[in-house]
């Protein structure tokens, strides 16, 4: 499904910008980033009737639910 979503940008850059400060090359940063981006969004959540807004602890959850 399609959403309108807030924050997608901001979650692939700051992913981007973290795993270069972790010392990995530019372009794996990127592709990691891009799949980070994506689940988020995937996993995303809409805040009352606004934009879906990116989970970025969707990873977080999914061990959460292993664990139960």
């Amino acid at each position: 499904m399609h959403h309108s979503y807030h924050g997608s940008g901001c979650t692939l850059t700051s992913a981007i910008a973290g795993l270069v400060a972790c010392g990995l090359p530019i372009p794996d940063a990127v592709i990691i980033a891009q799949e980070y981006a994506w689940q988020s969004l995937n996993n995303g959540y809409q805040v009352g009737m606004g934009q879906y807004h990116p989970d970025r602890f969707y990873w977080t959850n999914s061990w959460a639910k292993k664990l139960a």
